[in-house]
């Protein structure tokens, strides 16, 4: 069981890695889930690793405005996981970065829920966090939860995201906040190029 999560990581590692190549600037990203597209789909900027999961925006059950973001296993067989994350260069500067968000579980059971933060180099991935150890299952009501990585200078590529790996259920997230040292991530400062 535990090598099947190895493997399942790796694949996800691997499959981001490909999708790099699209950098948005964090200013401009659907971190709120508000932005408007059609319905019942996830703005551009959110990329969809789901296997045979169902991602997308849901209207009726929502922690703040008018949309949240959602992931359900399918009926029958399930394969992998399904995670839908937003990428963004590392240009400002800080110690540390975190991802704070509000997550509703419903019926999860066999894998587990979370946020997820990863951050890249030029060689691939320094640090990542997925709440692996914080075994989210079950049924929940909208509660914050948030991850943290180190932010150093060889970070080049930052993805936020919410992940529902592996297992059956429904997961909701909203209310998505980027931060560097504590604070929102549009009051970081510029990386100094040299």
């Amino acid at each position: 069981m535990i090598k099947k999560g190895v493997l399942s990581l790796a694949l996800l590692i691997s499959c981001m890695q490909l999708f790099a190549q699209k950098l948005s600037n964090i200013k401009n990203l659907d971190l709120d889930i508000e932005r408007k597209g059609i319905k019942g789909t996830l703005s551009p900027d959110w990329f969809a690793f789901y296997g045979n999961y169902f991602i997308g925006k849901d209207s009726l059950i929502k922690h703040h405005g008018d949309y949240s973001l959602t992931i359900k296993s399918p009926e029958g067989k399930l394969e992998k996981q399904g995670i839908t994350a937003l990428t963004f260069s590392s240009d400002f500067s800080g110690k540390t970065i975190e991802l704070r968000g509000y997550l509703k579980l419903d019926r999860v059971m066999g894998g587990y829920a979370g946020l997820f933060l990863r951050a890249d180099g030029e060689n691939g991935v320094l640090f990542y966090n997925f709440m692996k150890t914080q075994n989210l299952t079950g049924t929940k009501d909208w509660a914050r939860y948030s991850v943290k990585l180190p932010l150093t200078e060889d970070v080049k590529t930052l993805w936020v995201g919410v992940g529902l790996y592996g297992g059956t259920g429904q997961v909701w997230a909203d209310d998505l906040q980027v931060l560097i040292d504590g604070k929102d991530i549009s009051l970081a400062k510029d990386k100094i190029k040299m």
